[in-house]
């Protein structure tokens, strides 16, 4: 996922997250809302990471 400020110009810093959970829990939807946040506060880009979960 891509989140980015509505009003972006120019460089913006990059936050790359990947969620926690041990590779058996938890998605990229988990933290969309805290990340929509970080972009607006800190006028940044973020990227969320969605990787396979183990069986």
């Amino acid at each position: 996922m891509l989140y980015r400020p509505v009003q972006q110009s120019g460089d913006k810093p990059l936050l790359f997250y990947i969620h926690n959970g041990g590779m058996l829990a938890g998605n990229k939807w988990d933290l969309a809302a805290r990340m929509a946040e970080w972009v607006e506060k800190h006028d940044c880009i973020a990227v969320g990471l969605e990787y396979r979960l183990a069986p």
